[in-house]
């Protein structure tokens, strides 16, 4: 639970460095925030049921439609839209129906990976360096969680070292989205002298 308080709050600071910027990108930290807050309900008491599990799970869900919205936006359509929000809501549900997150880490790589590292890469071709650094991070995260890799059952557990290294993950991305953010700007202040 106090992994997920961590990962909330700092989720809720990135939310804010971005707000006012890049809204895409805000609104994924801010829904990874909700998620973590809403895992940590769930964690903290889990005799509230699967419902907090299961929205945390959907908020998750959300982040990833709003990392890869914000990496096609601006050249986004409405069918890549709607592919985005099809794939999270089939894997979502598949998730939900075997209560097994493992449909949202291949959620979370084909859209972390798949569309904002390689969509970048071939399609968007724009400097994403820190921001892929920090999703190939993330990549570690899915896997402790997966294999249950614990240092402490109690105070250290799979989830929590997840929730740590997300952290770093997410650091690493809004450092990333702020330097596009300075490359905008700077590129508006040359287009408009």
């Amino acid at each position: 639970m106090i992994s997920n308080i961590a990962l909330g709050l700092a989720s809720l600071y990135f939310f804010g460095l971005h707000k006012s910027k890049n809204r895409y990108w805000a609104f994924f930290f801010l829904a990874m925030a909700l998620a973590a807050f809403v895992g940590g309900i769930y964690h903290g008491f889990p005799e509230l049921g699967m419902q907090s599990r299961f929205i945390s799970w959907s908020l998750l869900s959300v982040a990833l439609f709003f990392a890869q919205w914000a990496v096609f936006s601006k050249k986004i359509n409405n069918y890549l839209l709607i592919f985005f929000l099809l794939k999270g809501i089939i894997l979502l549900s598949f998730a939900i129906t075997n209560v097994d997150f493992l449909y949202l880490i291949i959620d979370s790589l084909i859209s972390m990976f798949g569309f904002v590292i390689l969509g970048n890469l071939l399609i968007i071709k724009e400097s994403y360096k820190l921001i892929n650094i920090g999703i190939f991070i993330s990549i570690i995260s899915a896997i402790i969680s997966r294999m249950e890799l614990s240092l402490n059952p109690d105070y250290l557990n799979y989830n929590d070292i997840g929730h740590y290294i997300t952290i770093i993950s997410l650091l690493l991305i809004s450092q990333g989205v702020s330097k596009l953010e300075e490359k905008s700007w700077v590129d508006d202040t040359i287009m408009s002298s």
